[in-house]
């Protein structure tokens, strides 16, 4: 049986394995967001002004995709949320005397609006942007047309 110093270091270590799991995720998610708003910004370039029966449906579809990716991310993060919370439980269960000599290994926690953290807040915020741009190609459409 581990003591509680390997326990307090083992809790660590699985944290830290969730901090670097929503670091990487949220790194891939933003260079892929990136490239997408980059394709939709293309799209809009005069080689494209030429063909607007490619440029909004492009606009809708690459607009599209960033959502679904946001979606998939959001939930993502919020299971590394909820698996920290129960490691951070898993300490909390610890019975033995010198367990709360230790600091809480999740830290101080911190959030802006309720549970809205900023990991689970950029793929909202991404939701937003690609729900206007789809707006904006389908008001385009309209007046364009």
């Amino acid at each position: 049986m581990p003591n509680t110093k390997e326990m307090f270091d083992m809790v660590l270590r699985l944290l830290e394995r969730e901090d670097q799991l929503v670091n990487s995720r949220m790194t891939w998610y933003l260079t892929i967001q990136g490239f997408i708003v980059a394709s939709v910004a293309l799209s809009f370039t005069g080689k494209f002004e030429s063909h607007p029966y490619l440029q909004i449906p492009a606009t809708i579809l690459l607009s599209t995709l960033g959502i679904a990716i946001s979606a998939v991310v959001f939930i993502s993060v919020g299971r590394a949320r909820e698996n920290k919370m129960k490691i951070g439980k898993m300490w909390g269960k610890v019975c033995r005397p010198e367990a709360k000599l230790f600091p809480d290994p999740r830290g101080e926690p911190t959030s802006w609006v309720g549970n809205l953290t900023p990991g689970l807040a950029v793929p909202v915020i991404f939701v937003a942007f690609w729900i206007m741009v789809i707006i904006g190609a389908s008001v385009r459409t309209r007046f364009c047309a």
